[in-house]
């Protein structure tokens, strides 16, 4: 590469440059402090927020992404052997899945005991506000980090595939070791579209991380065709010593990511802020002047007759409770006249609100006391279903790479078997849009069986009802495995005949219990007669 990574990042921040003004208006109008100019640590000159609304609705809708997708109390994944291994005898098919249980269990555990919720939080946030964000994962740390829109450039080819991608981080020099360097080095400041120039500070350095496909030096060491190649360079364009390495092609340390695909050749995503800017700019520009009228209204100002008894000096003194001297008609309020005008403005804002929540999934349900749980569930589906595309772009662009990274790192340092790198381990996502489905179809099988009941009654409804069948779509609609959970059909059957013999048992000894009773009876009398029969022979 002759072309230095300084001059590659300026080349491909032009291209970024609309996204990245788009993005920091939308940070504007919700968290100001999200998206700022590289380096930029003065937080004075933020825009003053009138409503909150846009603030709250980004951060709700950020929380529910990474609960979906990082659901807190299971895994996202689910590892699996794939069919040809089914053949197996039933007690190695156990142990199998007993393994890759305690796999995921390994997995989940290396994230709870990390930070990365904590990041992917951050990341959500602004793949909302912004529509980009980045994540590394380092391979000599466990502490993943975020890099926002304005810190890294990106290259996709024509199907959005990450071919390049370049990231800048401002550092002391004594943390790389740098001797002290000409001060020619950082004559030439960075324009706008590149960043703020370190001659501001000659203690700090830019460094560029670059990242790209080498497609040349992995034909003979790998079946794959490419792996991911980086390296870090100064602004001076030297590489620097001990920075180059490489990473397998499906787990990579930098995962990029964007909030939408839907726009053909455009390297970078747009937010969901985006797609509602109009209405949060209208509802910052009514909220600004409601409160600024507000304000004016509730400004006490007294109107003087200039033939009162009252001096305006008299009554500026006057205390509260005291009494002057002066007619009624000598002092009036000022009255703006303006509370038909602020009621219509109040309700524009109060429509606006409402629809920018519904837009970032806030759930509202109407106030009545026949509101039932069946409307709450069903309005919660319906703002779900709007963040099935996102969900999908979020499984092949996040939780796919972050599971093979995660493994990956873990095989490295010994902490997993090399053995889950076979093709014949199937690795699915469980989370995110295939949550919404599962959640879809255990809608729908509920609504078959009540709607079965109210047509046929419960026990007729039992007639027409596969009980097994039943139980185990319930179960996978649930996210779980009915294999040792739910007894089989012959276990069933194998319980009810053991009931069924028990039972003609206890028949059988209830109807001979009287025909016993008279038996004993009659032994009981011969017993009884024969040492008398015994004595009358012996005389």
């Amino acid at each position: 590469m002759t072309e230095s990574a300084k001059a590659r990042y300026r080349r491909l921040a032009s291209k970024r440059q609309p996204f990245l003004d788009k993005a920091r208006r939308c940070a504007e109008l919700t968290l100001p402090y999200l998206i700022t100019e590289h380096g930029n640590r003065d937080y004075s000159n933020f825009e003053r927020l009138y409503n909150s609304c846009g603030a709250e609705s980004a951060n709700a809708l950020a929380s529910k992404i990474v609960l979906a997708i990082l659901p807190p109390t299971s895994s996202f994944f689910k590892l699996s052997i794939d069919e040809p291994v089914q053949a197996l005898p039933e007690e190695m098919r156990a142990d199998f899945d007993k393994a890759l249980g305690i796999v995921e269990q390994a997995i989940m555990k290396r994230i709870a005991d990390s930070h990365d919720r904590v990041v992917i939080q951050q990341a959500m946030l602004h793949l909302v506000v912004g529509g980009n964000s980045m994540l590394f994962m380092p391979p000599d740390s466990e502490t993943m980090r975020h890099f926002p829109l304005s810190r890294y450039v990106v290259d996709r080819d024509g199907n959005g595939n990450v071919i390049e991608h370049i990231t800048v981080e401002t550092v002391h020099r004594s943390v790389l070791g740098l001797p002290p360097l000409a001060e020619q080095i950082y004559a030439d400041p960075w324009n706008a579209q590149a960043g703020p120039s370190s001659s501001s500070d000659k203690d700090e350095v830019n460094i560029y991380t670059r990242v790209y496909r080498d497609y040349k030096s992995n034909r003979a060491k790998s079946k794959n065709k490419w792996r991911w190649a980086y390296h870090q360079e100064t602004e001076a364009g030297q590489i620097i010593t001990g920075s180059e390495g490489w990473a397998p092609a499906d787990a990579s340390p930098w995962i990029v990511l964007r909030y939408t695909s839907w726009v053909d050749g455009e390297d970078y995503g747009r937010g969901r802020v985006e797609e509602y800017i109009e209405d949060l700019e209208a509802l910052s520009h009514l909220s600004k002047t409601l409160v600024e009228g507000v304000g004016a209204s509730a400004k006490v100002i007294w109107i003087i007759n200039p033939g009162a008894t009252v001096t305006p000096k008299k009554l500026a003194e006057t205390r509260n409770g005291e009494c002057v001297v002066a007619r009624p008609t000598d002092l009036t309020a000022l009255n703006v006249g303006k509370t038909a005008d602020f009621a219509v403005a109040n309700a524009k804002i109060q429509a606006l609100e409402q629809r920018i929540r519904s837009a970032f999934l806030q759930l509202s349900i109407r106030d009545s006391e026949r509101t039932t749980a069946s409307e709450i569930r069903n309005v919660q589906l319906e703002l779900e279903r709007q963040l099935s595309g996102l969900f999908s772009l979020l499984t092949a662009e996040f939780l796919i790479p972050y599971l093979n990274r995660l493994i990956h790192v873990l095989t490295k340092a010994r902490r997993l078997p090399a053995q889950l790198k076979d093709k014949k381990v199937k690795k699915t996502i469980v989370a995110g849009i295939n949550s919404i489905g599962r959640s879809q179809e255990y809608e729908k099988i509920l609504t078959l069986v009540e709607t079965l009941q109210k047509i046929l009654g419960p026990e007729a409804a039992l007639m027409y009802l596969k009980p097994q069948t039943l139980i185990d779509q319930l179960a996978s609609a649930l996210g779980l495995s009915s294999k040792n959970l739910i007894k089989s059909q012959e276990e069933v059957n194998q319980e009810q005949q053991r009931r069924l013999d028990q039972a003609n048992e206890q028949s059988v000894v209830k109807q001979a219990a009287p025909l016993l009773k008279v038996i004993q009876e009659e032994m009981s009398k011969n017993n009884s007669n024969q040492p008398t029969e015994n004595l009358e022979d012996g005389n």
